[in-house]
């Protein structure tokens, strides 16, 4: 069953005393300031009982981009989403190898994109 993500970055962020930085809806998930500093966090939640975690609907190099710099918490729920069981941190470099895998992934999308315009009929 599907659930709302919402609910569970809200309370992932009240757990963590995180803030959601104002007018970032597809941006920054949630903020920390550490000396002065902003730190960005995505937060990603799952139910599912492998552990998966999905990425966002379409997917580009933007995310790539973005996701290099953030720090992440993933929520691990039940298969309903109300019961948060654990959560995992990673560090830009923890999740380095994650990302970069995701930008191999699409990378040949992308060169097809480039070239394509070219053969016409």
């Amino acid at each position: 069953m599907p659930v709302q993500d919402d609910s569970r970055e809200i309370e992932v962020r009240n757990l963590f005393g995180l803030y959601k930085p104002e007018g970032s809806r597809g941006d920054t998930d949630a903020e920390f300031i550490v000396n002065g500093t902003k730190v960005a966090v995505e937060l990603k939640s799952t139910t599912a009982a492998n552990e998966a975690v999905t990425t966002v609907r379409d997917f580009s190099m933007d995310h790539v981009l973005k996701w290099r710099q953030k720090h992440w918490i993933i929520g691990f729920y039940d298969k309903t989403g109300k019961i948060l069981k654990y959560c995992k941190y990673g560090s830009p470099s923890d999740m380095s190898t994650w990302i970069e895998g995701k930008a191999n992934y699409i990378k040949p999308d992308i060169e097809i994109a480039q070239i394509a315009p070219y053969f016409t009929d």
